[in-house]
């Protein structure tokens, strides 16, 4: 009744809820509109743009890295992306003047990306719009190279940032991996927790179940669209930050796999004790 008024009183278009209790599934249900304009109701399958909590499902792949011997928390990226070795920092933090910097105090370590401390600043940042350093048109590595060529807004480990962090070590996973990193989640991570209806963009019958974005616009909602290329075409870039589509339920597997500490459905897909990090505060 409560996510109905939401929807009466005008403050979404649509929803779709899920409650799971002790590992079973004990409410579903959707309300509301997935598409105004086309008049299509709201959907227990729907996809959705998932944008930050993209970045969720890339720590978790980090850690399956992490307890396969591939790096330590502390390792410099540098010893992976050597593109990062030499990055300088700015002088002024709130400056888009690339050319007023000074060396860096210490390295960006993996933990820094983990922890949103590495002194990497946000995809919308002036600074980085300014420079293009992400864009939807552009692969991963050279989102990855633009971003090692643009100064931090800090040193490492000295501030928190919300930044571009998870694209990043989607890279490394690719680097630790030998596999892209679409394939690596594919492969470890979707399929596995029966996550069917997670993408990167969606074609043919998945685009028909892709809840329309909206903004509030003078009392009433007008489609949005963010991103230049749609989430209806595959993008250069597959981006461990922001780039993914899922469902409600297949989001809700993820969570309950995190819950039970690594394992979904009798398959262990990180140990206990690397799952319980997930828990610390760093």
């Amino acid at each position: 009744a409560r996510l109905q008024q939401h929807i009466d009183d005008g403050d979404i278009p649509g929803v779709v809820a899920a409650v799971l209790r002790d590992g079973k599934l004990v409410y579903l249900e959707a309300l509301g509109k997935l598409d105004l304009e086309k008049n299509l109701p709201m959907r227990e399958d729907a996809i959705f743009r998932i944008y930050s909590m993209t970045r969720e499902i890339t720590s978790f792949a980090v850690l399956q890295q992490y307890e396969q011997g591939k790096f330590e928390f502390d390792d410099p990226i540098q010893k992976y992306l050597p593109q990062f070795a030499d990055q300088r920092v700015l002088l002024d933090s709130e400056s888009t003047d690339v050319n007023a910097t000074r060396p860096r105090v210490g390295d960006i370590t993996v933990a820094h990306l983990l922890t949103h401390t590495s002194g990497l600043g946000s995809r919308s940042s002036k600074l980085y719009t300014e420079n293009k350093v992400r864009e939807r048109e552009i692969t991963l590595d050279k989102m990855v190279s633009n971003a090692a060529t643009i100064p931090l807004f800090q040193d490492p480990g000295t501030e928190f940032r919300y930044g571009i962090h998870a694209t990043i070590l989607g890279k490394l996973v690719e680097v630790w991996s030998g596999q892209d990193f679409e394939s690596y989640l594919q492969e470890h991570v979707f399929k596995p927790l029966n996550m069917n209806s997670t993408m990167f963009w969606a074609e043919g019958e998945n685009a028909n179940r892709l809840a329309q974005l909206y903004r509030p616009s003078n009392g009433k909602f007008e489609p949005y669209q963010i991103e230049t290329t749609p989430f209806t075409q595959r993008p250069a870039l597959i981006e461990g930050g922001v780039g993914l589509l899922s469902s409600t339920m297949d989001f809700a597997n993820f969570s309950q796999m995190i819950l039970n500490r690594g394992t979904f459905n009798g398959q262990q897909l990180l140990q206990p004790a690397t799952a319980d990090l997930i828990f610390e505060n760093a």
